[in-house]
This record gives structure tokens, sequence and C-alpha cells, in this order.
């Protein structure tokens, strides 16, 4: 076997033999390192466990995030199936529990923390992972941890990868809607699976014993009966009990634990006096920057609302229909209005915030549409997270490239220069009162006229809708490009460089997502504060489809003028996160994408028109 090439990896030594793969060290041609898993020849013969494992590898191919592991390809040696899948140097944590090995509260606190984002990452690509537990969880050199086996994970939206009555996971960290219904569970059960997992991790025992306890008093025990919490330190059992809960719908968004202080060093390194008082030196100086900055902006803000003021008026639309029309904020001699109207039952709706020299409202069937314009501009698009050493035992973001972010992916890099040409852009996306007046009917989950369509694929808006809204306006309505979102959403030539669409700290001022709402959906367009271009919801609430197809490192050869993204793919670019995602997708850099085809209720749309 040694020296066989697979997809380019040439095997170098046996790593490990299990019951169902042996698994390989790899390198390609350029000396990049992989492990590959190899199936044994008897399993290709077994159907369920050949889709397990075949399953594992489509799905991971698509999670690429920092604490899961990334699996590069599939292939084939002979009949033996491969999986070529990044090289991890450590343990899993199931085998540091087995070697006695306890843990700090600092650590478990940091391995919560980027678990949590794991599970929120692929929660909101809609996949439960199904079989949360320690030896699941892998520790690297560097003290960062990642999830592994998606052998048995499931598309939520998607039961035929279950077989009727196979229980799958492992049961003594099963939740009790796995225990009773393998086929149906949705990512609730990861909650709970990953709150016993850290029961065990805090008090170095399993949460149930099997050696005296019963194949059926297992499962009992995990569907009528709290868990024994009783040797699990209090601040744990408060933050981890609502967990736990047996109704999966009383469970919490899956937050960061911010009761222990990460230390800035390693566990498994012990710096020098010397080495650790320059750190802590640079870490001060970092602080009191960051604090500059932050003073900087309420200094500006500052200024910025000495200059504000508002001013009612009366007036009539080109029909003859009242209305009240009343001044948000002065900016550069622009007045923009927002647009109050009752409904039938005399519940007041904003309906437009449209400058009154520059914007567009368009009447649709009754339904005002609202586009913004947004002045020709040249902005650095896109994220990085590169860092530059800087001491012995610290990083520390290199400045000198625009839109540093901790939280960029690597779909997001290069940062690059674009330039754009004025366009106009849907103030808010589009609503399911918009969407029933021109389609007569309402595909959404979440119903309500003010909140967002959604469960529309990008073929339904391209076939169906656009061609409609165009015969009855006469105009050229399309989706945004990827570029052309990005920079509304970060303020156009207003920008003041927020992180999120409006707000540089705080997404919650701006955005629905996982962290403010779950379990209700969607939410009414406006709810949250607009950004600099009166742009609502640019951040969470909806994925917005884009006309781009999607490729990961398209920026690297991206046009610099009004780029249109690739000329074919498999997938099209999704912008601007969503309500049931983690904060960090609602960052105005975020990528997301899906096939063209799929409807999903975490996604909609955003008009845009060229000038």
């Amino acid at each position: 076997m040694q020296g066989t090439n697979v997809n380019g990896y040439i095997l170098k030594r046996l790593l490990g033999e299990g019951g169902m793969a042996e698994v390989w060290y790899a390198e390609n041609e350029i000396g990049m390192p992989a492990a590959v898993k190899i199936l044994y020849d008897k399993m290709t013969r077994n159907e369920q466990m050949l889709e397990r494992f075949h399953n594992e590898a489509v799905l991971m191919v698509k999670l690429k995030h920092p604490n899961i592991r990334q699996v590069y390809g599939y292939g084939y040696i002979g009949n033996r199936h491969c999986s070529i899948m990044e090289y991890l140097d450590g343990n899993d944590l199931g085998e540091l529990l087995r070697d006695g090995r306890r843990f700090t509260d600092e650590e478990l606190s940091k391995w919560w923390n980027q678990i949590a984002d794991a599970l929120n990452f692929t929660h909101a690509q809609g996949i439960v992972h199904r079989d949360i537990k320690p030896s699941n969880i892998f520790l690297d050199k560097d003290g960062n941890v990642k999830l592994l086996d998606f052998g048995i994970a499931k598309m939520m939206e998607d039961n035929s990868m279950t077989r009727t009555g196979s229980l799958m996971g492992t049961l003594m960290y099963m939740s009790p809607e796995q225990v009773n219904d393998t086929k149906h569970v949705d990512y609730h059960t990861d909650l709970y699976s990953l709150a016993v997992t850290f029961v065990h991790l805090l008090t170095g025992k399993a949460p149930y014993d099997e050696s005296s306890s019963s194949y059926l008093e297992i499962p009992l025990s995990i569907v009528t009966k709290p868990l024994d919490l009783s040797e699990v330190p209090p601040e744990w059992q408060e933050f981890l009990n609502p967990y736990l809960a047996k109704n999966p719908t009383d469970r919490p968004p899956l937050t960061h634990c911010m009761m222990f202080e990460t230390s800035p060093i390693p566990s498994n390194q012990v710096p020098d006096s010397e080495a650790y008082r320059l750190l802590l030196e640079e870490n001060r100086l970092l602080k009191e920057r960051n604090r500059e900055l932050e003073l900087l902006l309420e200094e500006l803000r500052a200024k910025e609302e000495s200059y504000s003021y508002s001013k009612t008026v009366i007036g009539e639309n080109e029909t003859g229909e009242a209305g009240e029309f009343w001044n948000v904020e002065q900016e550069d001699d622009l007045i923009d209005k927002t647009i109050m109207v009752e409904n039938e039952t005399g519940d007041a709706t904003v309906v437009g915030n449209a400058n009154c020299e520059n914007d567009l409202i368009i009447d649709v069937n009754g339904v005002p549409l609202v586009m913004k314009r947004v002045e020709t501009g040249t902005f650095w698009m896109g994220a990085h997270k590169t860092c530059k050493k800087s001491g012995l035992f610290s990083k520390e973001p290199d400045y000198s490239i625009p839109n540093y972010d901790s939280d960029a992916n690597d779909d997001e890099e290069p940062v690059h220069s674009v330039s754009l040409s004025s366009f106009y852009i849907g103030e808010t996306v589009v609503t399911q009162e918009l969407w029933k007046a021109l389609m007569g009917n309402n595909l959404s989950v979440f119903k309500g006229d003010s909140r967002p369509v959604e469960n529309v694929s990008y073929n339904d808006i391209v076939n169906d809708f656009l061609p409609k809204l165009n015969e009855l306006t006469g105009k050229k309505f399309r989706l945004p490009t990827e570029a052309e979102w990005e920079y509304a959403a970060r303020g156009g030539n207003r920008s003041k460089h927020y992180k999120f669409a409006g707000s540089s700290y705080d997404a919650d001022e701006v955005a629905w997502y996982s962290g403010t709402f779950f379990q209700e959906g969607t939410q009414p367009v406006k709810s949250k504060a607009p950004n600099e271009l009166g742009l609502f919801d640019m951040s969470g609430n909806v994925w917005e489809w884009c006309q781009d197809w999607y490729l990961e490192f398209y920026y690297s050869k991206s046009p610099s003028n009004n780029p249109q993204g690739p000329e074919q793919g498999s997938y099209r670019v999704l912008r601007g996160g969503c309500w049931s995602g983690y904060e960090g997708f609602c960052r105005v850099s975020s990528r997301g994408y899906f096939s063209p085809d799929s409807r999903c209720d975490r996604n909609g749309f955003r008009l845009a028109l060229s000038e």
C-alpha cells in the first residue's frame, strides 16, 4: 500500500487501524500532509456502512471551519473507498479521559466556545451532527479542538439517510428525542449531547455506568430522569443545565461560555519570565490602542448626532392618498424620509425610507418598493485574518492590510480593490407582501406580510419573479452582484468600515441571528437599525441570493471593475447571514452558497437595478 497515489496524495506510512478502516499518513507533490482513511474491502459490501462513509465525505468537504476537521476529497484504491482529510497531530478528548487527564475551567471554556461556533456553523448549513461525544472532539498541539466524524450526520430537511428502527449515535450522549426517534431529530439534539459531553469532561466520569446498567435502563433514564450534576461545579451547572432540558425547544441557542478568561498562553507551554512579561506588555498596549479607537468612534458619533434633527410633515402621494412623512437624519444635505401608512386594521407600517432626490419608490400592484441609490465608488472587498509574529507566544493582526477580521474565512481572501458604477438596491429584502402582490402565492415557512419572503430558490427568482416584475414595471430588476451587495452592506461611499452592516461591534443592533432570536424564525424587516445608506437587514434575518456563481478562491483573479463573478459553477452566492446562523455569518464580508434550485427557510433576496 505504501507509495500508492490517491487523488494526488502518496501514502507514506500507516497511522492506525480500526474496525472499519485503516488510516495512512500521506503527502501531495508540494509536501502538504493529509490523512487518508481507507475502508476495508469487506466493508464495501455493507451498504449501510458504505453509505455512512460516503455521507461523511460529502458533508465534510463542504464544511470549511477552523474547528471542524476538513475533508479534501474522495477516491478509490481498487474497490476500496478512500476519504482524504486534514492531518491532525494530537489526541481526541476520549483518549485523554481514559488516560486520567483532567481539564481546567479555562481549557473547557475555550473548547466549548470553539465547538459552539462549529455547531452553529453546521446547523446554519442545515446539518445535524448526531454523535457529539469526547472521542469526536480532537485536541491539537496548539490547544484548539476540532469536531470529527460526521458519518451519521443528516441534513435537517432530508430524513432518507436514517432507516426506520435504527438507533444512530452513541447511547449515553443521546438526547431524549434521539432515543425516541432518531430519524426526525433536528439541531437541538446536538445541544443536549454537547452539554452531556461537557459533564463527562468536567467530572471525568461517563454520564451513565454501562457496567451496572442494562441497555434498557440507560434509554429510560435519558428520557425520564434529569442528568446527575452533583459533581459538576455550581457555575458550570448553571451554564449547562438549560441545554439539558428534556423538551428540545426549551434549550437556548448555543452561546459562548464567558465565565472564565482564557489564558493568552497555550496551557502546554511554560514561558520564561521575560517572555511572559513582554507578552503582557503587548496585550496591555493592544488594549490601550483598542480603547483609543473606541473613544474616537464615540466622538465621531457624537458629532454626527449633533447635526441630526427630526421633522414631521403631512403630504400626499401621486395618487392623492395622505401619508405622514418624517425626516430621520440630515447628512450631506440629503434628507431621508420615512413614509408611514396604516393598513386596514389601523396598524402603522414603515413602507419607505427614500431620499427625496435620489431614491426610487415603485408601485408593485399596490405595494411600494423602495430602491436606494448607491453612488459610484471604490472599496476594499473581502477580509483577511493574516497575522505576523510579534513576540514568542503571541500573534498580532497585520493592520497594514485593509479589512482585518479574526473571523474571516479563506474564501474572503485576498482583500482586493473593486470599483463599481452607481446602482440601486432594495431598502429591504423582498417581503412576503411584495411577493404575494406579484406572484399570488407565498412559499415562506414563517408567515407574515412584513417578514422576508424565504424558501425561494435562485431559480424561482430569476425564472419566475423577475420576469413578472420587469414586465409589470417596464424596468430591468435583477439580483445584485456579490460586489454590489458587499459595497452596499459596507455603506457605499458613506462607509464607516463597520464589521456588520451598520454596527462595528454589536451585531444585536442590526441583525437577527441565533444569538438574539432563534425559535420563531425570521422577523419583520426594518425592526433593527439600518446601515449608513439606510439599508435594513443586510446582516442577519435571511441569507440573500446574489447573481454570482460561487467559487472559493475567485477573489484571487476577480476583475477590479464591476465584477460579475465566475462564468459557471455549481452553487450561487448568498450573503448576510440569517436568523438561525451565528454572529460571524452576519459580517459584511461573509460568504455563503447554495444550489440554485434549493429552497430553504433561511434564504431570501434583495433586488438591484442598474442606473
